[in-house]
């Protein structure tokens, strides 16, 4: 990865065409990261709905009520209130725009690095957070007093360390053992 210091935007899309490395920008407390792996990512995302979009079209037009709203927002342009067609202008600003993405902070004293680190852990937060609201299901809470709320999250997050870290053991026995393999030939024959 690379890091630039107070780079000028207008340059950044230039830059980034010259470079095929993963680019980390530091602005205040936004950190602007190009990656390579999201560039394919998006490109691939526009044309399957470019590509779909054809599939549906008639003389490069559809309808607004067959269209659906990633075409709208991004790639569409509507004429009157009837049908929406492809407006190239905006295929191309949103392909220079392929593989950025922004990290805000409050934290300071952070490195670009570090600051993409955490941001890549972010889904094991929010799987946590589901856990708790669906499997462990923290709500509703039928608790009115404030020692009784903090105590029933607290036992739901509990509850969650004490699930999170079994499934982490059972994964790592069934690993270590080979069990699920061979439970999988066994099933197989």
């Amino acid at each position: 990865m690379i890091i630039l210091l107070n780079l000028d935007w207008s340059n950044l899309f230039e830059l980034k065409t010259k470079i095929k490395k993963d680019i980390a920008i530091f602005l205040e407390n936004n950190l602007s990261i190009f990656s390579s792996s999201k560039q394919t990512l998006d490109k691939t995302k526009r044309q399957n709905l470019i590509n779909k979009f054809e599939k549906k079209s008639i003389n490069g037009e559809l309808p607004l009520s067959a269209l659906v709203p990633e075409y709208k927002k991004k790639y569409m342009h509507v004429d009157g209130k009837t049908v929406g067609r492809l407006n190239i202008e905006k295929i191309k600003k949103v392909a220079n725009e392929d593989g950025f993405y922004m990290i805000e902070t409050n934290i300071t004293n952070i490195d670009s690095k570090e600051a993409n680190e955490i941001y890549k852990g972010q889904w094991k937060v929010e799987e946590g957070f589901r856990t708790l609201k669906s499997a462990i299901e923290v709500r509703p809470m039928y608790v009115y007093k404030d020692e009784h709320i903090q105590s029933h999250v607290f036992l739901c997050f509990l509850s969650l360390i004490v699930l999170k870290y079994c499934i982490y053991k059972l994964k790592k026995f069934y690993k270590d053992n080979g069990e699920i393999q061979k439970k999988s030939q066994w099933i197989c024959l």
